[in-house]
């Protein structure tokens, strides 16, 4: 469990440590750690759990940011509670005086906070009984009247404050009992069936391009034979089915032409490369091929508005649960 804090979220802050990653050239969309202690997705090691949506890329960018080698991550009460359990107390490792990037506390350590997406609906919308018609909402300022969904309003709040498994010591062994990373050739059948129960048609490119068409509902790929390797296949496809998510009979988000000078343009790019880097991980593929010549347009982005980056990581979050909601349920033997 996490401890609610009343912690407000630092969208600035956030946005501006992303921005600093990518003027250097680097894009925090995708772990590169392949070792036999990580999952892909940060994850919490008390419960095993993913994080999801803008908290798997602040924990990527704190990971590059400070070198650590692992995905996992926790909280103070839950490692008290586990050394309480085992007998042995479970602490952050205290750094040298001279140690970088040392806080100004008793360890030196420092934590990272995590959100968590929550809705209100404000106070000057009184509920109304429709009858049979449902419930809806008047406004004691206008008087208008308005269906529950058009004004609830979404928020961020900050559940707790985690550190990663490199800065503590103690943890039993069990907590530390990963399973090693499946080779593309072990989930390529489950991401076969995921794109084939999805029913989107991906169909040969007949211009060397990789491209969705929303007036169609199709995807155009150049054949597997024409990327370096498989997993850059993948990748391709995973953008490609995330942009298709945004269809207008299933997520309805903003679909533009081939106007890269469009912020709404820069804006699903974005969208589709967060969600090809959340499926990547998903499935174990290291290091997302970014497309750096939107690089600049991400940027112009980020710059111009210091939620888009927590507004793009939710909806791809959204196309992720999507399309992995297309993963055939194993039949139990």
């Amino acid at each position: 469990m996490y401890k609610k804090t009343t912690q407000s979220v630092n969208y600035q802050g956030i946005t501006d440590s992303i921005i600093e990653l990518m003027e250097a050239g680097t894009l925090p969309m995708g772990s590169q750690w392949e070792t036999g202690r990580n999952k892909m997705l940060p994850f919490n090691l008390n419960s095993g759990k993913m994080y999801r949506g803008i908290n798997v890329i602040q924990l990527w960018v704190r990971e590059m940011n400070m070198g650590y080698k692992s995905n996992g991550w926790i909280t103070i009460n839950q490692m008290r509670a586990i050394g309480k359990e085992e007998g042995n107390p479970v602490k952050l490792i205290t750094l040298p005086d001279d140690a970088p990037n040392r806080s100004d506390n008793k360890t030196g350590q420092s934590g990272i906070a995590v959100f968590h997406a929550d809705s209100f609906i404000p106070k000057e919308w009184k509920r109304q009984n429709a009858g049979d018609k449902g419930d809806i909402f008047r406004s004691e300022k206008t008087g208008e009247f308005n269906d529950e969904k058009y004004i609830r309003r979404n928020y961020l709040k900050v559940v707790g404050t985690v550190f990663n498994l490199d800065q503590i010591e103690n943890l039993p062994e069990k907590y530390q009992k990963f399973d090693s990373l499946l080779p593309l050739e072990d989930v390529a059948p489950e991401i076969t069936a995921m794109t084939n129960s999805y029913g989107v048609p991906i169909n040969l490119s007949p211009n060397g391009s990789c491209y969705y068409v929303p007036s169609e509902h199709e995807i155009f790929l150049v054949h597997q034979n024409q990327f370096k390797t498989p997993e850059d296949f993948e990748r391709v496809k995973f953008h490609e089915l995330v942009h298709s998510t945004g269809h207008k009979t299933l997520l309805n988000r903003t679909l533009t032409g081939s106007d890269r000078t469009k912020e709404t343009y820069a804006f699903e790019e974005l969208c589709a490369e967060l969600g090809a880097a959340f499926l990547c991980a998903h499935y174990g593929i290291p290091g997302l091929m970014v497309h750096a010549n939107y690089l600049e347009h991400y940027l112009k982005v980020l710059r111009n508005d210091n939620k888009a980056i927590f507004k793009a990581a939710a909806k791809a979050q959204a196309a992720v649960e999507l399309l992995t909601s297309h993963i055939p349920k194993k039949e139990e033997t």
